[in-house]
């Protein structure tokens, strides 16, 4: 939430989606997909700054194996990235 009562909730559906509410809990905007790519997401989690930017990450199942992936939002939107790597040992 930021200073002025504004929040975000976001959810899985395979893919990754956002809501935009109102101080008062009124949708702002229509809904948006968060990710970028086409494999199996789940777990999101949102934090927002003062300013209403935000960031959402994301577990992301590439081929069995489970990575980290996230996506900030300033006044536009901002491209995915990966915030792991995966190895075997």
């Amino acid at each position: 939430m930021e200073v002025q009562g504004n929040f975000i909730i976001t959810w899985d559906d395979d893919e990754i989606y956002g809501q935009r509410f109102d101080v008062n809990g009124n949708k702002e905007g229509d809904q948006f997909q968060v990710n970028l790519n086409s494999e199996t997401n789940t777990i999101p989690s949102i934090s927002m700054d003062d300013n209403c930017g935000f960031m959402v990450s994301w577990i992301n199942d590439l081929n069995g194996d489970q990575y980290v992936f996230g996506r900030r939002f300033f006044t536009g939107t901002g491209e995915e990235f990966q915030d792991n790597t995966f190895t075997t040992d």
